[in-house]
């Protein structure tokens, strides 16, 4: 393939929490500073994470429904997860250049955050498992593994945290990597988005670019979650 542009997205599910979270020690962290992050509008096809959609593949739902734009082009494969296709994601959707060298990998994961009565300490507590499960997941390959900046900010209009850092395959190639977390605002599902660009191939040359260009971001930023239907007859 030709395109010299390349996402690979894939969704999976992660691990649930295993007690409850210390609202003490929260209350004792700092704030997280905020950041605006700025995003072009990313034409594409809208494709929603929901129950019905896994269900055709025998896989699980993400604890709170969403959906995403998927970018459209003659060089972009989409391929959903499950039992029946052997991929543990929800979804993966790639482009390659000519000799198949990723420029861009974003991953988008179900993630279980507590509702908590401030959501200050929510974004603490999602930076947390950002530092720890998606931290843990994206980097487990890599070596010279460094977060350099954590900040929360808005993602389709909810309250997000990110992460931003960079890291070296084995092999030598050299990736920013920025980790999210979207908060659902009234369930304790959230979506996790871990993306990593090749700094030398891709528009992201550093890890601050992370918060403005790439299509993987764009893909990040066209997250919606998809509110229950309202029975007839109810408000």
């Amino acid at each position: 393939m030709k395109r010299s542009i390349s996402l690979l997205v894939v969704l999976v599910a992660m691990p649930s929490l295993a007690q409850e979270p210390d609202l003490e020690a929260l209350k004792k962290l700092p704030a997280l500073p905020f950041k605006q992050e700025s995003v072009a509008n990313l034409p594409g096809v809208v494709m929603a994470i929901d129950e019905a959609f896994v269900a055709q593949y025998e896989n699980k739902a993400p604890d709170a429904p969403f959906t995403i734009i998927v970018p459209t082009g003659k060089n972009l494969s989409f391929l959903p997860g499950g039992k029946k296709t052997g991929n543990p994601e929800l979804v993966q959707l790639a482009s390659a250049m000519a000799d198949k060298r990723s420029i861009e990998i974003l991953r988008l994961s179900s993630l279980s955050v507590p509702l908590l009565p401030d959501q200050a300490d929510r974004l603490k507590l999602c930076a947390q498992l950002l530092k720890t499960q998606g931290q843990a997941m994206t980097t487990k390959d890599y070596k010279e593994v460094k977060f350099l900046d954590t900040y929360a900010t808005k993602i389709g209009g909810y309250d997000a945290v990110c992460l931003h850092g960079q890291m070296t395959k084995v092999t030598g190639e050299q990736y920013a990597v920025k980790l999210a977390g979207i908060l659902h605002p009234t369930l304790k599902g959230a979506v996790l988005a871990s993306l990593m660009a090749d700094i030398k191939l891709s528009t992201v040359k550093k890890p601050e670019d992370l918060g403005s260009k790439g299509i993987g971001l764009a893909v990040i930023h066209s997250v919606h979650f998809i509110e229950p239907a309202k029975t007839a007859g109810k408000p």
